[in-house]
């Protein structure tokens, strides 16, 4: 099952590899948070990310994100999960559809380069076991602002944003949290570094991850960015004691 996942996100590479755009996809991550470029396409991300746990623990998903921006100021974002976990009551590995999670966000104006709106987050629990994912249906609402510094040579940006679950399975951990994410990154020619961390409390567990989340990409072809990100834990209270993903992002369409 893991070959075979990974067998057809290599098989989508080569078809992007393929396939015609004439857009740059924009450095950074924030194309995948806001509708920047402010333009309407369409684009994909295959994507592997392993979260490290002790005792051999790992959380592995494959997805791909689909993000439409479109209007100028309206972004949706889609993610479909297949996840790999060995996170299980006997210690076997589980393989199945993970949580889907759709989220909608909508600029709201400007002010010089300053750019600031709202948005919200679904998750909903399709997980085809529990050891897959939260089993509550679950509501994600922020607002924040994006600084784009002149001559494009990155962004500075801050979020807010409140996550809670308000349906789902009753065994199941209710969720309770408040984050902030004061992100930066610097645009280089044809390569982007970032610090992109989301500092997190939970109401439930009432542990507060302050985590390193840097990550850096390179466009390879105007229409194509790879990416790696690790993200790291400065606090000792959370669960996991790493994390570390690959992506691709391809442009499609620009309509």
């Amino acid at each position: 099952m893991r070959g075979l996942a990974l067998t057809l996100l290599l098989l989508l590479g080569c078809q992007l590899l393929l396939a015609q755009s004439d857009r740059k996809m924009p450095l950074g991550r924030g194309a995948e948070l806001y509708p920047y470029p402010f333009a309407n396409m369409y684009y994909v991300s295959p994507r592997y990310d392993r979260v490290v746990y002790s005792d051999n623990g790992f959380f592995d998903t494959y997805y791909i994100r689909n993000v439409a921006t479109f209007n100028g100021n309206a972004h949706l974002r889609f993610d479909v999960p297949v996840v790999s976990t060995n996170l299980t009551d006997n210690g076997s590995t589980l393989w199945g559809l993970g949580d889907l999670n759709l989220r909608y966000t909508r600029v709201f104006g400007n002010i010089k380069e300053v750019f600031y709106g709202a948005h919200c987050n679904m998750v909903m629990p399709t997980a085809t076991n529990s050891a897959l994912g939260g089993g509550k249906w679950q509501m994600q609402v922020g607002a924040g602002a994006m600084y784009f510094i002149k001559e494009s040579k990155g962004t500075v940006s801050f979020t807010a944003e409140y996550r809670f679950s308000f349906a789902g399975k009753q065994d199941r951990a209710d969720v309770r949290q408040v984050a902030i994410s004061p992100n930066v990154d610097y645009w280089g020619k044809n390569w982007y570094a970032g610090y992109y961390a989301t500092w997190v409390y939970d109401f439930e567990s009432s542990v507060f991850d302050l985590p390193l989340d840097v990550e850096v990409g390179y466009n390879i072809i105007p229409s194509l960015i790879v990416a790696a990100e690790f993200k790291l834990p400065l606090v000792n209270d959370v669960s996991y004691r790493y994390e570390f993903a690959v992506k691709l992002r391809y442009n499609i369409l620009s309509y």
